[in-house]
């Protein structure tokens, strides 16, 4: 397995990793590790890194290194969601882009991190409560903090 390593500083988890195919959630560097481990890149294009702060980073596949050192400095709730809900990927829930102004960052990123962690397919519907009848992909903050207490 290929270690990973940082320039200057490393970024706060939970991450959320644009790998080019998708999205990767970590809420440890231990976890980062093993799952980018398991990751074939397309190409080597720098991939863009959202910390828990919503500070933005670089992973560097060529050498696999994280950057702080990036065009995007900042990523606001909206960035961050509309990212999530334009790859999240079949089987996996939309976040939802309501009460936008009662979540400070940290909590938009830890929640989009669990939903790209949890078991997709049939599990996932059982851990993620639909917000109502008529939108049954979208998650609610209740059923992810239903999800925190489980695992």
């Amino acid at each position: 397995m290929t270690s990973l390593n940082f320039l200057f500083r490393k970024p706060r988890f939970p991450i959320i990793i644009d790998t080019g195919d998708g999205l990767l959630g970590a809420k440890s560097w231990a976890v980062c590790e093993k799952r980018l481990a398991t990751i074939t890149f397309p190409d080597l294009t720098p991939r863009d890194v959202i910390d828990s702060t919503a500070e933005g980073f670089t992973l560097h596949p060529e050498h696999m290194a994280f950057s702080p050192l990036t065009s995007k400095k900042r990523w606001t709730k909206a960035a961050i969601i509309e990212l999530y809900n334009s790859q999240k990927g079949p089987g996996r829930p939309e976040y939802p882009t309501t009460s936008l102004g009662n979540k400070s960052l940290e909590k938009v990123v830890v929640e989009i991190v669990e939903l790209l962690m949890a078991k997709q397919g049939p599990a996932a519907a059982s851990v993620l409560r639909p917000a109502s009848p008529s939108h049954p992909n979208v998650a609610t903050p209740a059923a992810l903090a239903h999800h925190r207490e489980e695992s």
